[in-house]
């Protein structure tokens, strides 16, 4: 699970600045760094307020919404059929090396952040993270893509569809490059609804932990498709695998 703010999007906030991207899911994270404050450094121009990204509000974001909800379901009697979801807490605060944050799009994006900063279990992006920018007519990265993650790479999973306009203009192949998804770690990108059948398979053969599809567009379009039905399978792979 992953909850985030449904704000402008950090691609639209950090246009042509891939050092914004970080200090944006920071402050989304838990309310520090650059954007904590008003009108701090690298932190873009958000399209919907026309100043730059701001979150000086801890209680705003992941890490102590997180805490609340763990806390409220622990107490009020949620605690059923094995789940203790205190087990979940690590004092005051999520015990992340337990933790599977999956998001769609933003969601994903500060998912894979999460992951780049602290010991999750896993992080599964559906549609994300798109975090590049146009830099000298050059797609590039979001900076902290150059710096290994604390989770390993093994545990950070990836869906985009074909059709996506943020994969058709080279996001996703900037970003899984620069955050090592690529096939000399075996985490090339496995290609669906090809002619030739794909097996989902992580603990034997050539491990597949990032997809793309081009089944059919769903009602919302294919930057939503991910989510459709006929992905269950792989949504499932990416949770349980």
């Amino acid at each position: 699970m992953i909850i985030a703010a449904n704000t402008a999007s950090a691609i639209n906030i950090c246009k042509g600045d891939t050092t914004c991207f970080a200090n944006v899911f920071q402050a989304k994270l838990d309310g520090t760094g650059p954007c904590s404050i008003a009108n701090g450094p690298h932190c873009g121009i958000d399209p919907v307020t026309g100043q730059p990204y701001v979150n000086s509000n801890p209680a705003d974001a992941l890490t102590q919404r997180l805490t609340k909800m763990l806390q409220y379901l622990n107490n009020n009697g949620f605690n059923a059929n094995g789940t203790v979801w205190g087990s979940y807490l690590s004092g005051t605060a999520p015990d992340w090396t337990r933790i599977v944050l999956s998001g769609w799009s933003q969601g994903g994006s500060l998912a894979t952040y999460t992951a780049y900063k602290l010991p999750i279990s896993r992080a599964i992006n559906i549609s994300a993270p798109p975090l590049a920018t146009l830099v000298g007519g050059v797609m590039t990265a979001a900076d902290f893509f150059s710096d290994p993650p604390v989770t390993n790479i093994r545990n950070i999973y990836g869906l985009v569809h074909t059709r996506d306009p943020l994969y058709t203009t080279g996001r996703f192949n900037a970003v899984w490059s620069a955050a090592g998804l690529t096939d000399v770690n075996n985490d090339g990108e496995v290609q669906l609804n090809t002619s030739t059948a794909v097996g989902l398979n992580c603990n034997v053969g050539i491990p597949s932990h990032n997809f793309s599809t081009s089944a059919p567009d769903g009602p919302f379009g294919p930057h939503d498709d991910t989510n459709s039905l006929w992905n269950e399978d792989v949504l499932k792979y990416m949770l349980i695998d």
